[in-house]
């Protein structure tokens, strides 16, 4: 009996070292400013992007890169690994999110998100609230939060209908996990959860402030400024509770920055991208 408990004991902390590489990794993809011009990579070879490149997404044969100073975005073949066009967005776009034949990009000193048309590349454009920042997918329906305004846009895949819901006071990542969207309120100590159906929102507190989030199984993972990643359980009520690590976010960011070749290498496979 000892020994299985031993045993679980070491699959349970497999699994949290796993889901800690995936949270570094998030890190520096989603909230380092890549250095150079050159982000993407594949088969040890590399495709010249714009200046500043930020943020990156692919569905299907594409990668779509967000570069922050030429305020563009990088379109490129993932077959070829050559760059296809460049696309002008909107000042100082930040993250980039897919969902059907468009691509979604905050632009964070407009105040709105640029919407990519897959098919011919034209944009239009929605406006949000102050900085918008993190973007996140569920259904027909695309979460943006707005880190000025403590809020988050709800875009309707369709018809761009636009709804504001407030969360907490600056908000940053986004996790979407069943038929909620959870909020990284930075500012507040606090995670808001929104119901995908009705939108009604819910805070969860937390004991120190949250920073960039990912999810496996039925868990959110919450990394913290207090060298803690909280553990929000969303089959048992949102329940939380921590590992401690004793490093702060920055250290995070830094084993995840060593990490990051290797997700350069695992980004690809046989041509397709790996969400």
């Amino acid at each position: 009996m000892k020994l299985l408990s031993s045993r679980r004991k070491r699959i349970a902390l497999g699994l949290v070292v796993a889901v800690l590489v995936v949270v570094a990794a998030i890190m520096v993809l989603r909230h380092s400013h890549l250095q150079g011009d050159v982000l993407y990579c594949t088969n040890n070879s590399q495709v010249e992007a714009g200046i500043s490149p930020y943020a990156i997404t692919g569905t299907g044969s594409r990668v779509y890169v967000t570069n922050n100073t030429d305020n563009t975005v990088s379109v490129i073949d993932a077959i070829s690994g050559t760059s296809i066009t460049s696309v002008n967005v909107g000042a100082q776009p930040t993250n980039i999110v897919t969902l059907g034949y468009k691509v979604y990009v905050t632009n964070s000193n407009d105040g709105d998100i640029s919407i990519i048309n897959t098919n011919n590349y034209s944009t239009s454009s929605i406006v949000t609230g102050n900085t918008p920042y993190a973007l996140a997918t569920l259904g027909r329906k695309v979460y943006v939060t707005n880190q000025g305004s403590g809020s988050v846009s709800i875009i309707d895949y369709y018809t761009n209908a636009k709804t504001n819901v407030t969360v907490g006071n600056q908000p940053g990542s986004l996790a979407a996990l069943g038929n909620n969207v959870y909020v990284a309120n930075t500012a507040s100590g606090s995670v808001s959860v929104i119901n995908g159906t009705t939108n009604a929102v819910t805070d969860i507190r937390l004991n120190a402030d949250p920073g960039v989030m990912t999810t496996m199984n039925s868990n959110v993972y919450v990394s913290m400024n207090d060298g803690t990643v909280a553990i929000i359980h969303t089959a048992n009520g949102n329940t939380v509770s921590y590992v401690y690590l004793g490093i702060s976010e920055g250290a995070i960011k830094a084993i995840g920055r060593d990490n990051l070749a290797i997700s350069c290498r695992t980004l690809m496979q046989n041509g397709q991208v790996l969400k």
